[in-house]
């Protein structure tokens, strides 16, 4: 094992201070990444990143050579990130390093780049090497649009939502980092593998937690890249991962989720279609999922939620279908 096998790419000015703050948000991240590291780990290790603020050849070197020892990279997304050089040359010299000692950029269809995003950014604008990368997200989206980034020190709750993407991230890394020790034909196979579809941002904490418990009980979970719901390639994606899957689970919220271009209905909906589809080809059961004292917050969802609750959506759609609506926990 490498000495520093944790690797943090990030744009200094995103490790400011907002006054009256004494360190950065990204000095923050790195000790509490550390210290989860350690804690799961069971074991003494280091995480690393460049803290000095002169973009020369000299710290590229430094830091050219400390991702040849090997390791796993922590990319922290923002607008400054993708648009600096010397970030994207980073992740791009990750890759090639990381390719020409191991073939290629996937481990168990698992990426070694582990994306935080800390200000959404357009996708369009990502360097090729995160675009297939899950997005670990530390914002929180507000009724309005706006993201607000999540810190150590907001409210309670601000602050739990914090920790529990961190320890995902952790728990993630983690288990990267068993992969490339073991080499990774030696790993425990997963239990099975389950689809968990993408929500709205309204039931994106559940989904989180459904997805943590999941894989803490041996089981993979796909999608495990970002689907293209912006090309016509979305609907492929998604079958070909329900294909892999011998169960789905959807988390249906308030709101309806984005409607991908040149589609009618969101990707809340779509996703249960397309799993449907797969029902009818073969023994595949669908568990949705409904919030108790659910209220729709657009026509759009409440004609979907109306649809699985009375079954006029048709035989297709309710085939192998459980609708449950009772608390998380239950669900799990």
């Amino acid at each position: 094992m490498s000495e520093f096998p944790v690797f943090i790419s990030y744009a200094h000015i995103d490790d400011e201070p907002m006054p009256p703050d004494v360190d950065g948000w990204i000095s923050k991240f790195h000790g509490a990444l550390e210290t989860r590291l350690r804690q799961v780990a069971g074991r003494d290790l280091k995480v690393w990143r460049d803290d000095r603020l002169a973009g020369n050849e000299f710290f590229w070197n430094t830091i050219e050579k400390r991702l040849g020892e090997g390791g796993i990279l922590v990319s922290i997304l923002t607008p400054r990130y993708v648009q600096s050089p010397s970030c994207r040359r980073e992740v791009q010299g990750y890759a090639e390093l990381f390719k020409k000692k191991r073939g290629n950029l996937r481990v168990r269809d698992r990426s070694p780049i582990f994306k935080v995003v800390k200000t959404p950014c357009e996708p369009a604008n990502l360097p090729a090497e995160l675009s297939e990368v899950l997005d670990y997200p530390f914002y929180q989206l507000k009724p309005n649009g706006v993201a607000r980034e999540l810190t150590i020190d907001l409210s309670p709750d601000d602050r739990c939502r914090y920790f529990d993407r961190l320890y995902d991230l952790a728990h993630d890394i983690h288990e990267m980092m068993n992969l490339l020790d073991k080499g990774e034909d030696t790993a425990a196979p997963a239990k099975g593998t389950v689809y968990l579809a993408e929500t709205s941002y309204d039931v994106a904490a559940q989904r989180d937690e459904v997805r943590r418990d999941l894989q803490q009980r041996g089981y993979e979970v796909l999608p495990a890249c970002p689907i293209p719901w912006s090309t016509p390639d979305f609907r492929q994606a998604v079958r070909a991962d329900l294909a892999r899957c011998t169960l789905s689970v959807h988390l249906i919220g308030g709101c309806a989720g984005i409607v991908p271009e040149g589609e009618e209905e969101s990707i809340v909906a779509l996703q249960n279609g397309l799993a449907a589809e797969e029902s009818a080809a073969r023994f595949f059961p669908r568990l949705l999922w409904l919030p108790e004292g659910l209220e729709a917050k657009q026509k759009r969802q409440q004609d979907f939620i109306d649809r699985l609750l009375t079954g006029r959506s048709g035989s297709l759609s309710h085939a192998g279908l459980e609708l449950l609506r009772t608390p998380l926990e239950e669900l799990k």
